[in-house]
């Protein structure tokens, strides 16, 4: 995982297509509970495996893969792929799946009380696939502030 030691994401600039922004603000009633907030969300984040878990709402699965071995794995990195299993006809040049890329990490904020833990991801083939062409990313933040958390994306 990339460090940037910065005090603010780097959110990438788009030049194509369209954009969505969404935003999701919890203000807690002290600055621990927005600390204990921000660190159960920041686990969450990087649970990849698990993100099908946390709502009801979400009928996909998630699962991340080493983005050289194409093997199941746990760690949250960048270059690593994440197999997305969407309920429906599949993506039959995936392999019935869909695929992203983690092509950024970043982690910085610290110094001045408001950390954050950003990724940006880019469709990807299916590993062992050819002939793709994807410019589409998706951004994904988690920041919180004094006594607020702060969840965007995607950008």
């Amino acid at each position: 995982m990339s460090s940037n030691n910065v005090k603010y994401p780097d959110i990438p600039h788009r030049t194509e297509g369209g954009s969505h922004d969404t935003v999701s603000i919890y203000c807690a009633n002290s600055v621990e509970t927005a600390i204990d907030y921000y660190e159960k969300l920041k686990a969450r984040f990087k649970s990849v495996n698990e993100w099908h878990a946390f709502s009801d709402k979400v009928k996909a699965e998630f699962s991340l893969f080493n983005g050289r071995t194409a093997l199941p794995i746990g760690r949250f990195e960048k270059g690593n792929l994440i197999r997305i299993d969407v309920p429906g006809i599949g993506n039959p040049s995936g392999g019935g799946y869909d695929w992203t890329e983690i092509v950024d990490i970043q982690t910085g904020g610290e110094e001045w009380s408001s950390p954050f833990l950003c990724m940006t991801l880019r469709p990807c083939p299916a590993p062992g696939s050819h002939f793709y062409s994807g410019y589409i990313y998706k951004y994904f933040c988690h920041k919180k502030g004094r006594n607020m958390h702060l969840c965007g994306g995607p950008r």
